[in-house]
């Protein structure tokens, strides 16, 4: 099937502001399991910034309430294995916090002889290798905590978007999809300032980071869903 929409590899900044202006007028978006419960979980930051002293009931009513609203199917029984992996990245998300994903440079050595991008492997490695029932927390579920915990930085994504990118359901097809999101942003930054994007359009309420995932969602996960290829 011909893809209706371009990859953001291909997208000028029109194209960005017209799909994000599509996104923002579907009704369905806009409710419980949308872009409210989205805000008012990212801007729980005692619980993002402080993943080493994160409680169960943190990981059971913050987290695991927004993956499962958000349709990631995790069983809560994982609850404490997920908070002990949370806990061991919490030094690992110290290194990135203040990364963002335009500047961020992938091989750039950070601690000792750790290089940007083997941390976010290993941050993702421990997350998605949790159990979590019959299957692992996984992919989708990990780079939306990852968003969570350094929002300029970490892009969500989920299936359907990573498919369509061609990338790996590992932290390697990670890296690449991340990589590819950079020079995305790089792109569309040359064209509008970044803050003056967020402003147009989402007010600045969301950043932009967050603003590819619409887009990805919209033009991807959303179209085929519609289109019942689920």
């Amino acid at each position: 099937m011909a893809r209706k929409f371009s990859l953001l590899d291909e997208a000028d900044y029109f194209q960005l502001k017209n799909v994000i202006e599509k996104y923002n007028s579907e009704p369905s978006f806009q409710q419980p399991d949308g872009d409210p419960l989205y805000l008012k979980t990212i801007r729980k930051r005692d619980i993002w910034e402080k993943l080493d002293v994160i409680t169960l009931k943190q990981v059971r009513e913050t987290v695991l309430d927004f993956l499962n609203k958000w349709k990631c199917r995790i069983s809560y029984d994982c609850a404490e294995k997920l908070q002990e992996a949370l806990k061991q990245t919490h030094e690992l998300f110290q290194l990135l916090r203040d990364m963002k994903l335009e500047t961020v440079y992938f091989n750039e050595a950070i601690t000792g002889e750790k290089r940007v991008k083997d941390v976010i492997k290993e941050i993702f490695d421990k997350i998605s290798s949790v159990k979590a029932g019959k299957r692992t927390i996984g992919f989708t579920a990990t780079t939306k905590i990852m968003h969570m915990v350094v929002p300029e930085l970490f892009v969500m994504c989920d299936e359907y978007i990573r498919e369509e990118y061609g990338c790996a359901a590992n932290s390697e097809g990670y890296l690449v999809f991340l990589s590819r999101m950079q020079k995305s942003v790089q792109r569309l930054i040359k064209e509008k300032p970044k803050d003056e994007i967020c402003k147009e359009l989402h007010n600045d309420q969301r950043s932009l980071t967050k603003i590819l995932d619409e887009y990805n969602y919209y033009t991807i996960t959303w179209q085929k869903r519609r289109l019942g290829q689920t």
